[in-house]
């Protein structure tokens, strides 16, 4: 049940082995290198310690807007993730619009979008996650 949590509301951005997405930080090993208390911060405010290379941006190009995280920047350039998986990259003086943004782009788990009994499942699963090859079946 706690896997199958995951699965709905993690993985299209979290990877753990082998499955899922990249728009998120690799959970692979979240349980040797995160305590209770900090998981339990990042799902209930995730924007209150974004890791580095996962800030997010928002940007316009020809009058779309792109939103997803920041991969690599230099003065003339940037490298984008976007939230639909596609890495773009761009020449920042063809944009309209570049703002980077505090806030992650997880959403925070309030206790009325994951109710305690679902949070506890949640950071059961995730502290199974001490290896390379956990969870990934």
């Amino acid at each position: 049940r706690s896997r199958a949590l995951f699965v709905e509301r993690c993985q299209r951005c979290h990877r753990v082995g082998a499955e899922g997405g990249a728009l998120g930080p690799d959970l692979t090993q979240i349980g040797l290198v995160r305590s209770r208390e900090a998981l339990v911060t990042a799902l209930r405010e995730p924007s209150a310690n974004v890791p580095a290379g996962f800030h997010a941006v928002d940007l316009v190009k020809d009058g779309r807007r792109i939103e997803g995280v920041i991969k690599a920047e230099d003065a003339f350039s940037i490298q984008v993730l976007a939230i639909d998986g596609r890495l773009l990259g761009y020449d920042k003086a063809a944009l309209t619009k570049l703002t980077p943004r505090d806030e992650s782009l997880m959403p925070a788990y309030s206790r009325d979008e994951l109710g305690d009994a679902e949070l506890e499942d949640l950071l059961a699963y995730l502290g199974t996650l001490r290896n390379a090859g956990a969870g990934a079946k």
